[in-house]
């Protein structure tokens, strides 16, 4: 939606697989952990951060030393997992969400791998949700590629607890605050043109800064593209948590220009002579 099929009043707001594969490859990178062995699921998304780990570890002189592709909705996941192992790369990166994901690292966690500390798992598409359904004690360590979290400033605490109050308690995931940042941009473009005209709007949409809760100086590209700061998380321990949501500790923040893919390397063509 920001490459060749970009439109002037469509947006991505929270990740994309570039953003999500460049950022994690750079904190490992930073690590000197640079070889990767993928488990992933054999569909567009699978696909698609295979192709952005690929791109992202190339720039960073880092490879892909094996992967392991499986169907949606797959149960067993131990050969792959034994596969990941006996490559010895420091980093098993999970490309999948939901379901498959948490079965996974459940597995993982059963066969003790990464527990000794030789691999490190990565998950590039699972949120908060999906790791408080696993829980810290089989989690513990992974490394979490994310936009947004509730606990990173005193703002984003005070709206995630206003947001927890109404949802019996959970706490809002990335894609949750992207929703609420999204359309709380548009309310306010609509109150600035004094207007719900679509050209008038996108106008104002592209001109006001993104500043609330959950984006701080926070940009609208020409292509549609929200240039925020990304974040590289861990999972932490349970004897490190201070609550039931305290899941994650910071490791790295990879500013909105780094984190995004370059204007000069676009393939949208709102983008072209900028």
């Amino acid at each position: 939606m920001t490459g060749e099929s970009c439109a002037r009043n469509s947006f991505v707001w929270t990740w994309d697989t570039y953003a999500l594969t460049n950022v994690a490859s750079q904190a490992f990178g930073r690590e000197n952990l640079r070889d990767w062995y993928l488990i992933e699921v054999d569909y567009a998304l699978g696909r698609a951060l295979d192709q952005g780990i690929r791109d992202a570890l190339g720039r960073i002189g880092g490879k892909v030393v094996g992967v392991s592709r499986h169907p949606l909705g797959t149960a067993d996941f131990s050969s792959f997992l034994r596969q990941a192992q006996s490559s010895g790369a420091p980093v098993i990166a999970l490309l999948k969400g939901g379901a498959d994901a948490v079965n996974a690292l459940k597995q993982a966690s059963e066969f003790q791998i990464g527990k000794d500390g030789k691999e490190a798992f990565a998950s590039l598409a699972m949120l908060i949700s999906d790791v408080k359904a696993i829980g810290l004690k089989e989690a513990q360590g992974l490394r979490i590629t994310e936009s947004f979290y509730w606990d990173l400033d005193d703002r984003s605490r005070a709206w995630s607890a206003r947001y927890a109050a109404k949802m019996g308690g959970a706490m809002p995931s990335m894609i949750q605050a992207g929703t609420y940042s999204a359309v709380r941009h548009y309310l306010k473009a609509v109150e600035t043109a004094g207007s719900k005209a679509t050209d008038e709007v996108i106008t104002a949409m592209y001109a006001l800064p993104v500043e609330d809760a959950t984006v701080s100086a926070g940009r609208l590209r020409a292509d549609g593209r929200l240039m925020r700061d990304f974040y590289s998380f861990r999972v932490k321990s349970p004897a490190h948590s201070r609550g039931p949501w305290d899941l994650y500790e910071r490791v790295a923040t990879v500013p909105a220009e780094e984190a995004a893919v370059p204007a000069t390397q676009s393939a949208c063509p709102l983008l072209k002579g900028r």
